[in-house]
């Protein structure tokens, strides 16, 4: 094989690479950060009004109670498979200042690239374990089974792999759809109790400014794994692609439960607005 042979080789196998890399950061971490910060943006003004509307304490005992400890039991998890260090863990409490929350305390060692990377996971942990619950919660109770969404040709050029994140998108948004269909279009108490626990999983379901400090530190580590394992693994062929497409068929469904809450919390934002108006508390 002369040296034009094996330099064409190369390159071909380093854009798969690229790739590869590209694709699995736009499917598996850039939508799941944009949907992350969207709710944030969401609950953070929904909890403010709701707070206003009937105070934090009411809030904590009627909704708090379920949706506080699963968001510490989220951060909690990725720092123990991560190999952090809680060192103080707090499910639910009344705070001095009123109301109920809680907590969680972890050391790690900043030299420690996997610790390093767990600060992603450990900061997405109230997202992505919320989300799984109400999952869970739809599979349990509406008995759903969800879509998958379109799996791309992985040697498609760059164009074709961003042009498949709209319609990739639309497959988690008719699971939405499936979600509040089933609710709405049968009410039934599996209906109403999953309508109550999800909406009040999902009203915690979001960032604290500290879990945004976490992330921005740990994107480009994240970032340079995605491609030292792609280089390592691409030529074995099923095993890095038939990984990804398997990851991909259950994020359909995943994003269409992160969109379902957010929506939700969106119409009780609203509603919460209106009344803090009408009734002159805002």
């Amino acid at each position: 094989m002369d040296f034009t042979a094996i330099m064409s080789a190369l390159w071909t196998y380093l854009k798969l690479v690229l790739l590869l890399s590209l694709r699995q950061f736009l499917f598996l971490f850039a939508l799941l950060l944009i949907l992350s910060w969207l709710m944030q943006l969401v609950n953070s003004r929904f909890l403010r009004q709701t707070n206003t509307l009937f105070g934090s304490k009411l809030y904590g005992w009627l909704f708090g109670w379920i949706s506080i400890p699963v968001h510490e039991l989220g951060h909690a998890f990725f720092a123990l498979i991560f190999g952090h260090k809680i060192t103080r863990l707090v499910l639910f409490e009344s705070k001095s200042r009123g109301g109920q929350g809680g907590y969680m305390q972890h050391k790690w060692q900043g030299g420690n690239l996997y610790q390093r990377v767990g600060n992603l996971f450990i900061s997405l942990g109230p997202i992505i374990i919320g989300s799984l619950v109400v999952w869970l919660l739809s599979r349990l109770l509406l008995d759903l089974n969800f879509s998958s969404g379109e799996i791309l040709d992985i040697e498609a050029g760059l164009v074709t792999q961003i042009l498949g994140i709209p319609g990739f998108i639309l497959s988690g948004i008719s699971n939405t759809v499936m979600i509040l269909g089933t609710i709405f279009g049968h009410i039934t108490w599996k209906t109403l109790l999953f309508l109550y626990l999800s909406f009040a999983l999902g009203s915690n379901i979001c960032l604290s400014e500290m879990d945004i400090r976490n992330l921005k530190p740990a994107v480009p580590v994240i970032l340079a794994l995605m491609l030292a394992f792609n280089l390592l693994t691409a030529w074995l062929g099923d095993f890095s692609l038939g990984f990804l497409d398997n990851l991909e068929t259950g994020l359909a469904a995943f994003y269409g439960i992160m969109i379902y809450v957010m929506l939700l919390n969106l119409v009780f934002l609203l509603v919460t607005y209106l009344l803090n108006k009408l009734l002159g508390k805002s």
